[in-house]
C-alpha cells in the first residue's frame, strides 16, 4: 500500500520535531546536573555582598535616628526633673539661681550628686562668692530624688549648661548625624540640657553634633 505523499511529509516532520525536543531536554538535563559555573557563582555572591552592605547601612542609619529619638526624650524628663527641684529648692541643678547671669564654668554632669537631682548636694562652706552655690536652707528643702539621670546612648553624661552657646563652634567636629544641624550659625547663650552627641566632645564644645533642649 502506498503512503500519501503529504501524509508522509507529515510524519516526517513530527519525527523531526520529536528528535529536537529530546535534544533540548538532554541540554537542559545536562546543565542541571552540571550546576553553576565559577562566573556564576562569582555574581550571585556579588549580588549578595552589595545587598548585605545596604541592608547594613540602611540598620546603621535607623539605629542612629532611635538613638537621637531616645535623647530628646530623656532631656525632656530631665527638664521635668529640674522644674521639680527648683519647685523646691528655688534653684536649678548645681545650686544656679533660675535664669543665671553668665559665670565661670557653671556646667554640671546632671549623674553627680552636685547636680542635685538624684542625690541631695553639698552646700557650700563659708562665704559663698559663686553665683551657683548650694546654700544650706536650699539643701534642706531637697526633695529628691527627682530622677534616676541616665547616661545617654553613647555612655556620655547629660549636663546642665546656663551659658551653652549653640553652634558655635559648628564647622568643626561634624559628624554624619547632624549634618542638618551643621549649617546653622551660632546663637546667643542659652540654658540648656544637652547630650553632646555620637563624637561624645567636652565641656564648651558647641559644635552641630550637640542635642540639646533650652530650659527656661
Amino acid at each position: 500500500m502506498k503512503i500519501p505523499t503529504d501524509l508522509l511529509h507529515k510524519i516526517k516532520t513530527a519525527e523531526r520535531e520529536s528528535f529536537i525536543l529530546q535534544e533540548q531536554n538532554i541540554g537542559v538535563s545536562l546543565r542541571s546536573k552540571r550546576g553553576f559555573t565559577l562566573i556564576e557563582l562569582l555574581v550571585v555572591i556579588s549580588i549578595i555582598g552589595i545587598l548585605s552592605s545596604v541592608v547594613l547601612s540602611s540598620l546603621s542609619t535607623s539605629r542612629e535616628k532611635a538613638k537621637i529619638g531616645k535623647v530628646k526624650a530623656e532631656l525632656s524628663n530631665i527638664k521635668t526633673a529640674i522644674s521639680l527641684l527648683a519647685s523646691d529648692t528655688g534653684k536649678w541643678p548645681n545650686g544656679c539661681p533660675i535664669n543665671p547671669t553668665v559665670n565661670s564654668n557653671p556646667e554640671v554632669a546632671l549623674d553627680t550628686a552636685q547636680a542635685g537631682i538624684k542625690e541631695r548636694p553639698s552646700a557650700c562652706s563659708g562665704t559663698c562668692n559663686d553665683t551657683c552655690a548650694w546654700q544650706q536652707s536650699e539643701v534642706d528643702n531637697w526633695n529628691g530624688p527627682y530622677m534616676k539621670t541616665p547616661t545617654d546612648p553613647w555612655g556620655n553624661s547629660y549636663y546642665f549648661d546656663p551659658d551653652y552657646s549653640p553652634y558655635q563652634n559648628w564647622t568643626s567636629n561634624n559628624s554624619s548625624s547632624a549634618q542638618n544641624n551643621c549649617s546653622n550659625p551660632p546663637g546667643s547663650k542659652i540654658s540648656v540640657v544637652n547630650s553632646y552627641g555620637p563624637n561624645g566632645g567636652t565641656l564648651n564644645r558647641y559644635d552641630c553634633d550637640d542635642i540639646f533642649l533650652e530650659i527656661r
